[in-house]
């Protein structure tokens, strides 16, 4: 790259933006000639990761001109306390129990949400892991825990596990947890059957030994065997304690409960999505997914509309520009990117925001790094990638100050981020000060001055902004003296492949350096396991370090949690002063509903279907 090229990765940015603003700036013109006349009723959801902060809570802001919360239920169902439309910040406590919210007859039912997505995916969320499948199974499929939800984001960010398909349990020690399947769940057409015990065991055996699924160790190490006394009670014996066990089943990532039918290919998983979720599957087109009501879900009233549209917009100005249209019910995920979110609240200004820092995390890693022949086994080549970056260049210049530093546990699990700028980082922190001097003192010192690196990183998965943040990363490790040659890859065929790809399976090329998007998991374990360990299934750098596994090991055991936060802490440090991987920065995300929008549940996880969509009340306008 030359010096000209290294210094106009600003400059590419600003040009983006502009373009992008002109767009939303001229969509009314655009929607009543042009392309968006074949996007009605598409939806939202950019994907365009990378920042945070330490505080994870929402903050709403009302523009003005909301729609009454006091229109007629035209359905019957049980009121619940918290089911308003307006979120009361604070209350409930994010520390009191927790309980699944139900059906509130005060909100409005009928219409059709319309959302989006960035692009297509396959239905089966076991042979394929991508956030995608996992947006997809949110809407017809369950878990056997999930995270309370309420309009009080305060909650919900907090990933409090609740009982979902399981409706109570008991444990007479900590590695014995009985669990009593909720009675009258019953499967969508044609199956017309009710949940067993026999189903949760299919699924638990299919995602154990799927090989196609990335996630397929995750319990070997936890849990020693889950048995079925009968056909709704189920018994798992851990193999040790495990603090998070039911955030782990809680989590979006892991053991969505399919039917024994699919598992036994009486139903092919990746045809027919046939759950027990709010939602059943109504077909797809090149364009949209379609889901309508099930009427017959367990939590009765429930979803308030009669039908979801998640339509395919693969780019930011689109998405934008039906948004303001009013096609668009909400924007959420990373839409509207945030240097453009001013511009949405002037065009839209019936809209309520939500910002807050999500969870996940934007992070370089590296080939090998165990390798005798690797530049990366060296940890001064690592460490002079992570000083190379101006992380705070990155967010006043790509976030427009609307994002944070990031850890390898990010800065939207809360309590458990340990802030690299702050007082308890210790000396590790350097690593992560922009220094481009030092870095290119380490660079030369490990003799790695003159090594040809690639620059590896997928631009067609997630957006403008993480591609515009791959420019400038690449630019500032060139100005900081390595010589690398960009190569941007295929999502799905590359990158995320559970046989080859560079992310999925930490196959990066020899002396790659790559650019990614974590998973984002609910508890830092799953990073610290998944990332640090040898078997971990995000290991993406094929790491093998004895001492960092056994850090690892003694936060998961510690049952308590004052205690946890610091052994949590403790990883973090020592993953830093290594840097085996360098966590950069990650947006916030300032999500929109449109005035209409009434009961929106602030949702950080994958199952947007059920913990938000469903208790969504869109037919106010």
């Amino acid at each position: 790259m030359s010096d000209s090229s290294r210094d106009n990765y600003w400059l590419r940015l600003q040009q983006g933006r502009a373009n992008r603003r002109r767009v939303l700036a001229g969509s009314a013109t655009v929607l009543t000639g042009g392309i968006a006349l074949g996007l009605v009723g598409c939806s939202s959801s950019n994907n365009n990761k990378g920042g945070n902060t330490a505080n994870n809570a929402a903050a709403p802001s009302v523009a003005s001109g909301g729609a009454s919360a006091t229109s007629a239920a035209t359905r019957s169902g049980t009121a619940a306390a918290g089911g308003s439309a307006t979120a009361a910040a604070g209350s409930p406590a994010a520390g009191a129990a927790q309980t699944i919210q139900t059906f509130d007859p005060k909100l409005k039912t009928g219409g059709t949400v319309q959302i989006r997505i960035v692009g297509t995916a396959n239905l089966d969320p076991v042979s394929n892991t991508t956030y995608r499948s996992q947006w997809l199974a949110g809407f017809h499929y369950a878990r056997l825990f999930r995270f309370a939800a309420t309009n009080d984001a305060n909650v919900t960010l907090s990933r409090i596990p609740v009982p979902d398909l399981v409706e109570s349990y008991e444990s007479s020690d900590p590695t014995t947890f009985t669990m009593h399947l909720r009675k009258g769940v019953m499967y969508h057409p044609p199956l017309n059957r009710a949940l067993t015990s026999a189903d949760v065991l299919s699924s638990w055996d299919y995602f154990n030994s799927n090989p196609k699924n990335s996630n397929n160790t995750v319990y070997k190490p936890i849990v020693d065997k889950l048995t079925a006394p009968d056909d709704n009670t189920l018994q798992f014996k851990l193999s040790g304690p495990y603090a998070p066990f039911l955030n782990k089943l809680a989590n979006t990532q892991y053991l969505w409960i399919l039917s024994k039918d699919a598992v036994d290919g009486k139903i092919d998983p990746s045809q027919q999505a046939i759950g027990t979720g709010p939602w059943i599957y109504d077909g797809s087109t090149p364009t949209a997914f379609n889901w309508k009501r099930n009427p017959n879900y367990w939590n009765k009233g429930l979803p308030y509309a009669d039908g979801v549209v998640l339509n395919i917009i693969p780019d930011t100005s689109t998405v934008e520009a039906q948004y303001q249209a009013g096609k668009l019910d909400i924007l959420l995920a990373g839409d509207p990117p945030p240097p453009d979110a001013d511009a949405v609240k002037k065009a839209v200004p019936k809209s309520q925001t939500y910002e807050y820092s999500p969870n996940g995390m934007s992070f370089l890693f590296f080939s090998h790094v165990n390798d005798a022949s690797s530049p990366f086994k060296d940890p001064r080549v690592r460490q002079a990638a992570s000083m190379a970056v101006d992380r705070q260049g990155l967010i006043d210049n790509i976030y427009s100050g609307h994002a944070a530093w990031e850890n390898i546990v990010n800065a939207g699990l809360g309590k458990w981020f340990l802030d690299p700028q702050g007082k308890d980082a210790g000396d590790s922190a350097k690593y992560f000060k922009f220094d481009k001097q030092a870095a290119k003192q380490l660079l030369q010192a490990s003799g790695h001055a003159d090594t040809q690196f690639g620059f590896y990183y997928p631009n067609n998965a997630y957006g403008d902004v993480f591609n515009a943040q791959s420019d400038a990363v690449r630019g500032m490790l060139s100005d900081a003296g390595f010589k690398l040659q960009a190569v941007p890859v295929d999502y799905l065929k590359d990158w995320i492949d559970t046989t080859n790809g560079m992310w999925a399976k930490g196959l990066l090329p020899a002396n790659g350096i790559g650019h990614g998007l974590q998973t984002p998991f609910t508890d830092p374990d799953d990073f610290l396991t998944g990332m640090l360990t040898k078997d971990g299934n995000r290991n993406h750098d094929l790491l093998d370090d004895a001492d960092m596994v056994a850090l690892v090991q003694k936060q998961k055991v510690e049952i308590d949690e004052s205690k946890r936060v610091q052994l949590v802490y403790d990883v973090q440090r020592a993953q830093a002063d290594k840097m085996y991987y360098a966590p950069l920065v990650y947006t916030h995300y300032i999500n929109f509903t449109q005035g209409w929008v009434q009961n929106f549940y602030n949702v950080d996880d994958y199952d947007f279907g059920t913990e938000m969509i469903a208790y969504m009340s869109v037919n106010n306008k």
